[in-house]
């Protein structure tokens, strides 16, 4: 019984699909026509508005990606910055560098905890071209180097990097080599006054 029931089924689906398929191959010119119809208007359309717009980009002035950094910034804000250290926390704190022909100078503390111990501050300088700032006007990224000295004479050296986000403001790492072999990496931000 199983088997004449999947019979009548069969029976019944089959003038169905062959009534969808001839459906489907009659419809298939009305299709073509409106494919046609819809590229050739698609190409009407590019061939009228590239050349307008093309010529609406010529006479456009350009924008800059970044907009120019301060010609001569009296100085520069470093936000505080931590970094981890074996099972312990330094942090760095800077108050505003003041420039100094090509060099931003200030002070440093440093917090390390739980290793109080450690703590130290300093004077620190920063070494910054009028090249530099040029490149960093113009959205590139630009390495730095400079110097530190703590309260008990014992130096340190600095390196990093800027990474401008607009004029004013961008991301910064900063490298303190405490020893030849022991160094601290700071991830911060800037903002030029």
């Amino acid at each position: 019984m199983g088997g004449f029931a999947s019979q009548r089924e069969s029976a019944h689906f089959k003038p169905m699909q062959m009534t969808f398929a001839k459906r489907w191959q009659a419809a298939q010119p009305d299709c073509m026509l409106c494919k046609r119809i819809v590229l050739a208007w698609l190409g009407c359309t590019l061939a009228v508005g590239l050349p307008m717009r093309v010529t609406g980009a010529e006479n456009a002035a350009p924008v800059p990606s970044v907009p120019a950094a301060p010609a001569d910034p009296r100085g520069v804000t470093v936000e505080r910055a931590r970094t981890s250290i074996y099972v312990g926390i330094v942090t760095l704190t800077l108050p505003t560098l003041i420039r100094d022909g090509l060099s931003f100078r200030g002070t440093y503390t440093t917090k390390v905890f739980p290793y109080f111990f450690y703590n130290e501050h300093g004077d620190l300088s920063i070494e910054f071209s009028e090249d530099a700032f040029a490149r960093l006007a113009a959205g590139e990224t630009v390495p730095f180097t400079g110097s530190a000295q703590n309260t008990k004479g014992e130096p340190r050296r600095i390196e990093g990097r800027a990474v401008p986000s607009d004029a004013q403001h961008g991301m910064i790492k900063v490298r303190v080599f405490v020893t030849p072999k022991i160094e601290l990496i700071f991830n911060t931000t800037y903002h030029f006054q």
